[in-house]
């Protein structure tokens, strides 16, 4: 069936598709806005209409309605999932992430709830359940282990979004650390300093999770200046073999996401920074201790929570088929593992 327009002059509104539809103007918002509250039934009903009059909404009445209706919405009506998937121990690992989500959510007028992968025993039917129970109209998934697939996840209904590369299936829009620039950046600060011969050091799993985004700087900013350094990756936690590659390669600095190496120091007596400085890519601001890149994880996550809520006020739900990417910058921390660059008179 065609689409059956008014005078082009004339612009198809809300009440043109109630009409047709057989419902109220109130009831015709709710549906394109995938309101729980409103029947499958009567959705599909009023976007058959929608798009029969090929009725498209006013982006600027669609802004301004959105943010009135944020500020009177109601939690219950308003909530987004947060999913931790990893397990019970490492709950902790990804606070920065929860804190900035549910920051960011609720000067959007939207509340979260925390749903624990590992209390539910690692059954995506059971968070499919959670999801409907609830009414959740929007899910946040954040980091997962390297191999760990959400296929079976029901995103079919609701807006979803993730936070840094490491979910693969479904490939979801997502914020991430823009881990590029955060490797430049401390090498570039470890040069600064008078490091000649700065490793990168990291593990198997760690580049199957995020792919090879800090490798690939790493190698980029040694090539460019005709450095030869060979970065250091093992598979296990040993330090014999770490000892050993340094001293054969002789690194006078380490960036490394990782303390294990920034340990396996300390117990050798290898003064750090006195003889080897140490970066973290993993940095925390406030802690003076560790130099390094802060990620800023909270920032990420509040990008993540944009993403989500953008779905939200453009009723645009399910896997998309383009997902976007968002990458935010790393900023350098300085600290005690690493010297303080020189100032120039």
């Amino acid at each position: 069936m065609g689409k059956e327009k008014k005078n082009p002059l004339q612009p198809v509104t809300m009440v043109d598709v109630a009409k047709l539809a057989g419902v109220s103007q109130p009831t015709v918002s709710r549906a394109l806005r995938n309101d729980p509250r409103i029947s499958e039934a009567v959705k599909s009903k009023v976007r058959e209409a929608a798009d029969k009059l090929d009725y498209r909404p006013n982006p600027l009445v669609s802004a301004l309605t959105s943010q009135i209706r944020g500020y009177r919405r109601s939690p219950i009506h308003a909530t987004i999932c947060i999913l931790h998937c990893l397990d019970k121990n490492d709950l902790n690992a990804y606070n920065p992430y929860y804190e900035g989500a549910t920051r960011r959510a609720a000067d959007l007028g939207y509340g979260t709830d925390l749903i624990k992968l590992h209390e539910l025993d690692f059954s995506l039917s059971a968070v499919n359940r959670v999801i409907r129970a609830r009414s959740f109209q929007g899910i946040l998934v954040l980091p997962v282990r390297s191999d760990f697939s959400l296929e079976e996840l029901d995103l079919s209904h609701i807006a979803s979004a993730t936070v840094d590369p490491s979910l693969r299936s479904p490939d979801l829009h997502r914020a991430s650390p823009d881990y590029f620039q955060s490797m430049e950046l401390a090498l570039d600060q470890l040069a600064s300093r008078g490091c000649k011969r700065i490793s990168y050091c990291t593990w198997d799993d760690e580049q199957a999770r995020i792919g090879s985004r800090w490798m690939g700087s790493y190698l980029r900013w040694h090539m460019l200046r005709g450095i030869k350094m060979q970065p250091f990756v093992n598979s296990e936690w040993q330090t014999k073999p770490f000892i050993e590659y340094i001293r054969r390669e002789k690194p006078d600095a380490i960036v490394s996401n990782s303390l294990f190496y920034y340990n396996a120091l300390l117990k050798q007596g290898i003064p750090v920074p006195d003889q080897i400085s140490f970066a973290s890519l993993v940095a925390v601001d406030g802690n003076s201790a560790i130099a390094g890149i802060d990620q800023r994880s909270e920032q990420i996550a509040a990008a993540a929570i944009d993403l989500v809520v953008s779905q939200m006020y453009r009723n645009e739900h399910g896997i998309p088929d383009l997902p976007k990417s968002v990458s935010i910058r790393g900023k350098w921390l300085d600290g005690a593992t690493v010297p303080l660059k020189p100032e120039i008179d």
